[in-house]
């Protein structure tokens, strides 16, 4: 077996060693690139960064004595946020589960129907068809999803950071790697075979 010495010497092994090192280098900062893309940390750092500075300048402004030293810079980026989309987005949710609990209600008054064959053929459509089993709490579970919605259109979650929270721990996925080697930074071959071998 040749040792480390005897490989430093010769070049072609040196060559392919530095071609490695190079490689395995660039391909993880590829996948650590799209990680932190995919967990979306530069947004997070910018609102933290942006939240923090506001913060700091209230704080600033409600002291009466400021100093040209005491100053506090302004914020680095003027943000302003549009409306929350969780929180108009609970508004549609919460009007549908109770458009559903009517319905579901609707459904309950109605005489009850067989569901049968008989009832199966003489249906003509899978509407129709929908309405004949009775689901039990169906509308009791509709108003239960229904309020449980609106507290999230209430404000509940309002003082949740809008772009979310900064991962504890940060791991480097299979999804990661896959989509750095699918650049065209990566293209060692035709179609990229040499390598996807790798992954």
């Amino acid at each position: 077996m040749v040792n480390e010495e005897t490989a430093e010497e010769d070049e072609a092994l040196a060559l392919i060693s530095e071609a490695t090192q190079q490689y395995i280098k660039t391909i993880l900062e590829g996948a650590m690139s799209s990680a932190s893309k995919r967990l979306n940390l530069d947004g997070i750092r910018l609102w933290h960064q942006q939240h923090a500075a506001a913060a700091s300048m209230k704080k600033a402004n409600g002291s009466d004595k400021t100093t040209e030293v005491d100053k506090v810079k302004k914020p680095p980026l003027h943000l302003r946020l549009g409306c929350d989309t969780k929180r108009q987005y609970s508004l549609v949710q919460g009007n549908a589960a109770k458009t559903c609990q009517r319905l579901e209600e609707a459904l309950s008054r109605q005489p009850t129907k067989e569901f049968n064959a008989e009832a199966m053929y003489n249906s003509t459509s899978m509407m129709e068809l929908s309405k004949i089993p009775k689901i039990s709490n169906a509308a009791m579970n509709a108003s239960y999803n229904a309020k449980r919605i609106f507290e999230t259109h209430g404000g509940k979650e309002s003082g949740d950071p809008p772009l979310g929270r900064v991962p504890k721990k940060a791991k480097i996925m299979v999804t990661d790697f896959r989509s750095c080697l699918n650049q065209p930074a990566f293209s060692m071959g035709r179609k990229r075979i040499a390598s996807r071998a790798f992954v």
